[in-house]
């Protein structure tokens, strides 16, 4: 059916918008500026009410709406209203895009890395939070094969270590989370976790009438008693730390054979790495929840006490 109202050609739709014919041709072919009619011959014809519609979509087009979004705001599909609000929630997902593409280039630039490190620690920063987490549940699977590890135990930590990273990072907690990709993409942490939970859940807790609960149980008593010597300024190599020492193989012996006791002890100073202790402090940052840096030292001043006492042993024998 032929248009009652006047009607003009694509190259005066052109002249009177500035909008290429190019351009025109696109939005027809696309649904959302149909011609007015079509004549015989095939061309297009426009009216004035196309003016106002063309202006309408080079409008939502400048602001970045994709063709489907303008068709169903112009079919009424879709509202006005919530096509704002949608592509509104865009440009802010583009704003924390960029964003966290500027804040790692320029720890790139400080630290000088080398292009093809530099490409992959950008391409991970820009992960979603749920792509981040399966990044970082793939490299603590790869270190826990073949470990027979108690399932409830493992899913409350994968939910601490892994889980709850924000999508928007500042520039503190990026940071934080570029070089827990570089620690972590290290083959050699894989390994450090293998080494650390291997002896314990294949052989401590299998080879042993030890149970998960009491073990923990004894363990936060330790560090308690940790801290407290951490507190008290007590050196790890002192009488005083021997006998703290002394109580926890007591304590333990409730609960495990003496050689369960001793390959216990040689277990946790063996297979210290301190990068695993290093990763909560990152997870810390990038969650921005509080970091217990007493625990740390806690933590440390156990090892050395062991080891002291270990080594005094040694030389005893």
């Amino acid at each position: 059916m032929k248009s009652i109202q006047p009607t003009f050609t694509i190259g005066d739709l052109s002249k009177r918008t500035g909008v290429p014919v190019k351009t025109i041709r696109f939005y027809s072919d696309q649904g959302i500026l149909p011609p007015a009619e079509v004549t015989d011959a095939g061309y297009r014809r426009y009216a004035t009410p196309d003016i106002v519609r063309l202006e309408t979509v080079r409008t939502l087009r400048a602001a970045g709406f994709d063709i489907a979004t303008i068709r169903n705001v112009l079919n009424r599909d879709l509202e006005p209203q919530e096509a704002y609000r949608l592509q509104i929630e865009a440009i802010s997902m583009q704003e924390r895009t960029l964003r966290r593409q500027r804040s790692v280039l320029e720890r790139m630039l400080v630290q000088d890395e080398a292009s093809g490190h530099t490409d992959r620690s950008r391409a991970l920063a820009l992960l979603t939070s749920a792509e981040r987490s399966a990044f970082l549940r793939n490299q603590f699977d790869a270190g826990m094969q073949d470990i027979q590890v108690d399932e409830t135990w493992w899913s409350g930590f994968l939910a601490a270590a892994i889980e709850g990273i924000p999508d928007d990072l500042d520039d503190e907690q990026l940071a934080a989370w570029v070089e827990l990709v570089e620690m972590t993409s290290e083959p050699s942490f894989s390994e450090a976790i293998n080494r650390t939970a291997q002896p314990f859940w294949n052989e401590l807790m299998q080879g042993s009438a030890m149970d998960l609960a009491d073990w923990q149980q004894h363990q936060r008593a330790m560090v308690d008693q940790a801290r407290e010597a951490v507190r008290a300024d007590i050196p790890p190599d002192s009488p005083a730390a021997r006998k703290i020492i002394d109580s926890w193989t007591q304590d333990l012996a409730q609960v495990i054979e003496p050689q369960h006791i001793r390959r216990l002890l040689t277990h946790m100073v063996e297979t210290h790495d301190p990068r695993l202790a290093y990763y909560w402090k990152l997870i810390a940052t990038i969650k921005c929840m509080p970091w217990d840096q007493e625990l740390q030292q806690a933590s440390d001043w156990m090892l050395a006490a062991i080891a002291s006492f270990q080594a005094e042993g040694r030389a005893n024998t």
